[in-house]
């Protein structure tokens, strides 16, 4: 009987200490909270439709009735009025401002509008003027802004890139398909490198052509192109898919990420996300397409979004890191950035509904992910809407800045 009740404490023991381990075990694998805290925030417009910041303060904001430059005391340095269906463009980091208007059709001028676009610099001050009268049916062009300055206009329908010099006047003018004919939806992805030395087009050719009794189909055709800084084109590539997506470029122009799609039948759709180097070389391809996409600062990882889903990638090796599909009732990827050293993704998503004549999403929730794709931090916005998606980090790479449609927030780790 003693020896039956020293067996049955050995064991109870042991026991103890497997179910001890097991928990510490798998303790060690749950992700560690990361603390953080509201460290700063600030009152913007109802009505803002956009807005940049220099470091913690806003720099531009905009309304429906005007654009506002503001100096680091929070007044007015400069103020620009924005006349009828004024669009804006900025660079990746707000050090440039686009203002694209169009005029109503005067004397002299055929009855046609006359397209305006301003430059204008952080300060609000203005550098340039370019415009141009516009065809009957002709649509307006898209202006692709850099951090340097440089502007490139592009004309879809045509496929026609123009690259604007220092002063707004077209430096290089060129059409990217000499020989195909003019499309009416014509995809075409463009981007400017951080440094502004590349930049990157991803156009459709020409579409699919459906095959009959007598001709067999013909295959749509979508090419990859690099240009430099003054318009010099450096290559381009055909891409596996027939239709041309999205497409970016990593900050030093040494990684692009291009999407394309092809349409084999009524429900089915072959999507791809390619990697090429910026020499050209195809260097990885996925399964997945995109919509947003965010490079770490030397290129090495690469986020990319589609609706709901997130991926990691290890530009180098190929290698999905990690992925994630947020859940439902948090609406869909709206905005989202990674960190210089690619340690930390950080996601705002929300759900949209029509509001009247806008668009407008609403309940952001933010989450924050580690590099093993673990969810490390969660705030949810229950009151808050935003016309225009505004979430990234900071330059200490762990704060965060949330712009939402009366407030902005700063967000910093507790140390």
């Amino acid at each position: 009987m003693k020896k039956i009740l020293i067996w049955t404490t050995f064991l109870a023991l042991l026991c103890g200490l497997w179910t001890g381990a097991g928990a510490l075990s798998k303790r060690a694998n749950q992700p560690v909270q990361l603390p953080y805290h509201l460290a700063a925030q600030g009152v913007l417009p109802e009505s803002l439709t956009a807005v940049s910041f220099v470091g913690n303060r806003p720099a531009m904001v905009a309304t429906d009735e005007s654009v506002q430059f503001l100096k680091s005391s929070g007044q007015t340095a400069n103020r620009v009025k924005r006349t009828g269906p004024a669009q804006l463009f900025l660079s990746k980091e707000g050090n440039f401002v686009g203002i694209q208007e169009l005029s109503d059709p005067g004397e002299g001028s055929g009855g046609l509008p006359t397209l305006i676009f301003t430059l204008f610099d952080k300060q609000g001050e203005k550098l340039w003027s370019h415009r141009q009268s516009l065809g009957g049916d002709e649509p307006v062009p898209s202006f692709y802004l850099c951090d340097l300055g440089r502007v490139v206009a592009v004309k879809p329908m045509e496929s026609m890139v123009t690259f604007l010099d220092e002063k707004g006047a077209p430096h290089r003018e060129l059409r990217l398909f000499d020989e195909a004919s003019i499309e009416m939806e014509r995809p075409i992805a463009c981007a400017f490198s951080r440094e502004g030395n590349r930049f990157v087009v991803n156009a459709l050719r020409q579409h699919a052509q459906p095959g009959t009794e007598l001709s067999p189909r013909m295959a749509g055709q979508s090419f990859l192109a690099l240009f430099d800084a003054r318009g010099q084109e450096l290559w381009r590539r055909e891409l596996e898919g027939e239709i041309s997506d999205r497409v970016d470029i990593s900050p030093n122009g040494q990684i692009i990420a291009a999407g394309a799609y092809s349409v084999r039948g009524l429900d089915s759709v072959e999507r791809m996300t390619c990697l090429y180097s910026g020499e050209g070389k195809l260097l990885h391809s996925f399964d997945f397409p995109f919509r947003h996409a965010a490079f770490s600062s030397d290129g090495q990882f690469l986020l990319l979004a589609q609706k709901s889903s997130l991926h990691l990638v290890e530009t180098r090796t190929g290698q999905v890191l990690w992925e994630k599909t947020l859940p439902q009732e948090a609406g869909q990827v709206r905005a989202f950035d990674l960190s210089p050293e690619g340690k930390l993704a950080l996601v705002m998503a929300a759900v949209g509904s029509y509001q009247g004549f806008q668009f407008v999403y609403n309940s952001p929730r933010i989450f924050l992910f580690d590099d093993q794709g673990r969810q490390v931090w969660q705030e949810d916005f229950a009151q808050d809407t935003f016309l225009q998606p505004l979430a990234r980090f900071q330059e200490d790479g762990s704060s965060v800045l949330l712009a939402f449609q009366k407030r902005y927030l700063i967000y910093a780790q507790e140390k």
